[in-house]
């Protein structure tokens, strides 16, 4: 089974403020900023590391962001409609750590 399957693992911010979306462009990570396909609120995600984590967890502290409003987001894209993926700790941590929700999503090309 040579697969080429991509695993991802994001932190996603689901409804920033323009002034918290402001202080987080101001913090030295890679983030991606959209808008919410349903909400048009402004959104952001990142690669989850594990070094990335206590930064999340000052900004929703200081920014007083409701977990609700956050998700760690998993993405696998197979070829193949049944695989076994080893997922990092790091996803473990941040469920832990930022008590947000786990969202998965498998796509098969």
């Amino acid at each position: 089974m040579d697969s080429e399957a991509e695993l991802s693992c994001s932190f996603r911010f689901l409804s920033l403020t323009e002034l918290q979306a402001q202080s987080l462009k101001l913090l030295d990570l890679d983030i991606n900023f959209g808008r919410h396909f349903k909400t048009n609120k402004i959104t952001a995600f990142l690669e989850l590391s594990e070094e990335v984590i206590p930064f999340l967890k000052d900004f929703v502290n200081a920014n007083d962001i409701a977990t609700i409003e956050t998700d760690v987001f998993i993405s696998v894209v197979s070829e193949y409609d049944s695989e076994i993926f080893d997922i990092p700790t790091c996803v473990n941590e941040a469920v832990i750590e930022l008590g947000s929700k786990l969202v998965f999503s498998y796509t098969c090309v």
